[in-house]
């Protein structure tokens, strides 16, 4: 019985800082790539 392999999605590379933080314009980017997928605008808003 062959094995599937654990990661077999497709791979993103992430730039992220040696504190752990992503780049404000790799979060813009996927995030557009998200929007024009799905067709809506999702925004955030803090809770009160």
């Amino acid at each position: 019985m062959a094995q599937t392999p654990a990661f077999d999605k497709p791979k993103v590379e992430l730039h992220v800082h040696l504190d752990g933080s992503i780049k404000p314009e790799t979060i813009l980017y996927y995030g557009s790539q998200l929007q024009a997928r799905s067709g809506t605008v999702r925004t955030w808003r803090p809770q009160h």
